[in-house]
């Protein structure tokens, strides 16, 4: 499944919160990796280099072996079907390359001087949604890259917090959060196509964030204030894309003072399984949790037990049996490592014991 991770402003700082958040985005893709009409080349892609001045995207086999570096980047997005690396460097402007998995000529895309943000690839693997800009002339922008030469369309403009794609594939239907007060304080999540018409409005609470499509629906991030007072934080909502079924799924009141909250990542292909970060009270805090939304109250749990910080989840398998994570401290970035957990538990295997904010198609 594909991260965590992630609209601020995921260098440094921004790296380190566009990993968790919304690099949550960017991991709905890989759900539908079962979807696809030839079976996906397994791959992991990440990055290498963080904290340097020469950070590098990776791709390697979906065990972490036989990595080659295919050139500058602070963030990569394998396509679902394993073909293709999405990568984006945030050097003086932000330049986006797709690469082929298997080596050939790279397509350099649009080069931008705001911040750049890739968010999803499209079931097919035949379109690519990006974030441009973090300010209130922000831009969702789906890129062809089917298409020869590669075309793109805006789809939203304004302050953005996060999209997924539907990952039924279908007409490619896309879910996303805009804010939709002229302070950029208010969000809500709309519904549209690749073309960015027709679009609806899905949600009239305006604190919906982070969207994150799965098999049965939505799940998403809503500000919510604790009963007894107290700081608000981020709980996990799920919505149907008809707009019924809304439920809380998370109710989390131990926190730590000045938590941001969760935020969802990734879920399994059968919508069974969720994986969501938990943002402490500052950007170097983040936790990875699993809920099994098989029961009728499904509880977060804690992927490592261990509640020190030190794991972004940043995708999960198809079948949601293991969950893909990078684990240290974005302070350090040098020390980060990519590790393969088991959503029962038990002992990480390391993929990659340098690299960090991965993605795959397993």
């Amino acid at each position: 499944m594909r991260p965590v991770r992630r609209f601020v402003p995921r260098l440094a700082a921004r790296v380190a919160l566009a990993a968790t958040i919304a690099l949550a985005c960017a991991t709905a893709a890989a759900t539908a990796v079962a979807l696809a009409s030839t079976p996906p080349v397994p791959h992991l892609t990440y990055i290498v280099g963080l904290g340097t001045s020469n950070p590098q995207a990776v791709v390697s086999n979906v065990d972490g072996s036989g990595p080659v570096m295919l050139g500058q980047a602070t963030s990569a997005l394998l396509s679902p079907d394993g073909t293709q690396v999405a990568a984006i460097d945030t050097g003086t402007s932000s330049t986006l390359t797709v690469y082929p998995s298997a080596g050939g000529t790279p397509r350099v895309l649009p080069t931008s001087k705001s911040f750049m943000q890739l968010l999803a690839w499209s079931p097919d693997s035949k379109l690519l949604l990006v974030a441009v800009g973090t300010t209130p002339r922000g831009k969702l922008i789906v890129f062809d890259v089917a298409a020869s030469p590669v075309t793109s369309t805006t789809i939203a403009t304004g302050v953005l917090n996060g999209a997924s794609f539907d990952p039924g594939g279908g007409a490619d239907a896309i879910v996303y959060s805009l804010a939709t007060n002229a302070a950029g304080t208010s969000f809500n999540l709309f519904l549209t196509t690749p073309s960015g018409t027709p679009t609806r409005q899905l949600t009239h609470d305006n604190h919906s964030k982070f969207p994150v499509w799965g098999q049965h629906g939505i799940a998403f991030s809503r500000l919510m204030t604790p009963a007894k007072g107290g700081t608000p934080m981020l709980q996990l909502w799920f919505i149907k894309p008809g707009g019924g079924g809304l439920r809380q799924l998370t109710n989390v009141t131990d926190a730590p003072a000045k938590s941001t909250g969760l935020t969802p990542i990734a879920f399994s292909a059968d919508g069974e399984h969720l994986l969501a970060n938990y943002i402490g009270p500052n950007l170097n805090w983040h936790e990875a949790y699993v809920l099994d939304l098989s029961r009728p109250k499904p509880q977060p749990r804690d992927l490592t037990g261990q509640n020190d910080g030190t794991t972004i989840g940043d995708a999960m398998s198809v079948a949601g049996g293991l969950v893909l994570a990078t684990t240290g401290t974005s302070s350090d970035q040098a020390a980060l490592s990519i590790e393969e957990f088991k959503w029962s538990g038990g002992k990480p295997t390391v993929l990659a014991k340098s690299g960090a904010y991965a993605s795959w198609n397993l």
